[in-house]
This record gives structure tokens, C-alpha cells and sequence, in this order.
């Protein structure tokens, strides 16, 4: 079973793009968060799907908003390094 551990930097991106979307629109915020969750699970069921991008981060994007989780998969555990927004330069 694959478990996914979150770090601390990405679970503070996500909040912030969450009070992003809900500043405008609670329902816009909620369908960030739907959509994020979503993208978790479809690199849960599949992560070697997503190509790796730099060392070893793979990069998955969430279907209907601009930004991208960043993830190594170590054996069957997933670490989830940080969710940018898509013009964010790293």
C-alpha cells in the first residue's frame, strides 16, 4: 500500500492557494480543493505515470486549475514536496 507523507512547505502552499480561490468564491475554493484531492488520488493509483521533471520530483497537474504537485516516490511511500502554482519559477 502506498502512503503519502506531506511536507510542511506543501500543506502551507496548498492553504494558500485555497485562501486564494476563497477569497473570490467559496464554491472557486472548493473546487480548487476537489480538484487537488483528485490529483492525489491519480498519482496514489499510479505515480510512475508522471514524468520526472528535475532530480527525482516528479510533477503531476491538477486538471482545472494552474497549479502542480511535486512529489518523489520513494518505493511505496509518496513524499509530497510543495504545490506551486504553474508561473511560480523554482
Amino acid at each position: 500500500m502506498i502512503t503519502i507523507n506531506y511536507h510542511e512547505n506543501s500543506l502551507r502552499d496548498f492553504q494558500s492557494g485555497l485562501d486564494y480561490y476563497d477569497n473570490i468564491s467559496i464554491t472557486l475554493g472548493n473546487r480548487f480543493e476537489e480538484d487537488l484531492w483528485d490529483t492525489v488520488e491519480k498519482i496514489k493509483t499510479n505515480p510512475p505515470h508522471f514524468q520526472i521533471k528535475y532530480l527525482d520530483i516528479r510533477v503531476a497537474f491538477l486538471q482545472y486549475f494552474p497549479f502542480l504537485i511535486h512529489f518523489i516516490l520513494n518505493n511505496d511511500r509518496i513524499e509530497v514536496m510543495t504545490v506551486l502554482h504553474s508561473k511560480t519559477d523554482y
